[in-house]
């Protein structure tokens, strides 16, 4: 049966006046410390450039008030896409910096629990 160990072999030690004697590279010699007194101090902003997090979502406007009527798109049984129509019921500031908002079918007047980006919705009927 084979084993799975390796049989070790003894390494022989190298006498320090037989060691090869190689100057450092003057890049080694440099202390580790200059390279990070070198580093920039202006950190990397988290986002891309041109491009900011919303400081403060109170401040987007919504679009669409309590009551005005919009249009969604929907999806049939069927698997067909066809628009709904909804009125808005509530309307909320995301953390994230959008407005969302919870619909209530035109025609049957039933509140959809879920809350709907803003860019997902039409003004009109």
């Amino acid at each position: 049966m084979a084993t799975d160990m390796l049989e070790a072999e003894p390494f022989q030690a190298i006498e320090a006046s037989r060691a090869p004697n190689f100057m450092p590279h003057r890049a080694d010699v440099q202390a580790q410390d200059q390279h990070l007194d070198s580093a920039p101090e202006v950190q990397t902003p988290l986002t891309k450039s041109g491009v900011a997090p919303i400081k403060n979502p109170e401040a987007a406007e919504a679009r669409f008030r309590k009551g005005d009527l919009v249009r969604k798109k929907a999806s049939a049984s069927s698997g067909a896409q066809t628009k709904a129509a909804y009125s808005i019921y509530a309307s909320r500031n995301s953390p994230h910096g959008w407005v969302e908002y919870q619909l209530k079918d035109f025609y049957t007047h039933k509140v959809d629990g879920t809350w709907t980006r803003e860019k997902d919705l039409k003004a009109g009927a």
